[in-house]
């Protein structure tokens, strides 16, 4: 009896996630926006120097130079940007290809440094910048998966009913 309830709700969820992708399309370019405008990166050039907040279009001005420094995270913006237009135009956004971005995102935070000419800027945290743009890859990535969690119960259903 649980059983059959808990697959009620998790398919009445899955069933308004997937019928409103346009709004989770809005939503994932509204982060990606916000992700812009607010502090995304805190570096600190010495010890003895205050740390400096970075915003968000700091990086994506200037992010398609990062392979040149080992740092990809900024091609996640043209995959969540591609996503956010599959689910704008209401079509699947694939999780796998949300699971790129996902990772490019997060490869940002585990190998994030800046150049060191002169002196090495140390990054010494994060901020709510840098937590929108891992929320706006996030999002299409979980519509992604509901999309196929949703394609299987209605296959699960019409299977039942076939029978």
């Amino acid at each position: 009896m649980f059983a059959r309830r808990h697959d009620r709700i998790a398919g009445a969820l899955i069933g308004h996630l997937v019928e409103n992708r346009r709004l989770i399309g809005v939503v994932t370019l509204l982060l990606l926006a916000a992700s812009l405008v607010l502090p995304a990166i805190q570096t600190q050039k010495d010890a003895g120097v205050a740390a400096e907040w970075s915003a968000g279009f700091t990086f994506a001005a200037i992010g398609f130079l990062g392979p040149l420094e080992g740092q990809f995270g900024w091609f996640a913006n043209p995959i969540i940007l591609f996503l956010s237009g599959c689910l704008l135009l209401n079509r699947r956004a694939h999780w796998a290809v949300g699971a790129l971005a996902v990772g490019l995102v997060v490869s940002t935070r585990l190998f994030f440094f800046q150049g060191c000419a002169d002196s090495c800027e140390t990054v010494v945290g994060f901020g709510s910048g840098y937590y929108l743009w891992l929320a706006s890859a996030l999002l299409p990535m979980l519509a992604g998966i509901a999309d196929r969690a949703g394609a299987a119960n209605s296959a699960e259903v019409l299977g039942s009913t076939n029978r």
